[in-house]
């Protein structure tokens, strides 16, 4: 295999792509429930909490384990260089998901382009804000209890 085949296009995309323009399927929810296994819609309280229960295990698992990594550092070697080493490549697969790491700065009114406090209307936040989860929450927890 050249090596440049790999970033050529497959068989299968270059067949679909001399059929023409994308057209939707005509399907409705219902067709798509039809299709559906009847076993599957029923609820189970067990399964969902066996899966909550799977996902806490989990949690805790990797945080025992991220809070070994200097144990398991100085268990795998003795000479402190390779601890170094071992430390960082295990402190990298766990914090690798923080690529991101940045200082959080709020925004401020001119930012979002609100008038000053002292002469702002309710409207002003409402338009703004109504898109948020946290905005969003509130209200769904003011139509539930008042």
């Amino acid at each position: 295999m050249i090596w440049f085949q790999v970033f050529q296009d497959g068989p299968e995309y270059e067949a679909r792509k001399h059929k023409g323009t994308f057209t939707p399927p005509n399907v409705s929810l219902r067709d798509i429930h039809a299709v559906v296994p009847p076993e599957l819609f029923h609820r189970s309280t067990v399964k969902s909490l066996c899966y909550i229960a799977r996902h806490l295990a989990f949690t805790f698992g990797f945080y025992y384990l991220a809070t070994q990594i200097n144990n398991a550092a100085r268990f795998m070697s003795d000479a402190p260089i390779m601890q170094q080493f071992i430390r960082g490549m295990l402190w990298m697969l766990y914090w690798g998901w923080q690529e991101r790491d940045e200082t959080y700065v709020p925004p401020t009114r001119q930012d979002f382009k609100l008038p000053d406090g002292k002469v702002a209307v309710r409207m002003d936040y409402t338009e703004i804000l109504e898109e948020t989860p946290a905005f969003t929450l509130f209200k769904l927890l003011i139509r539930q209890f008042l």
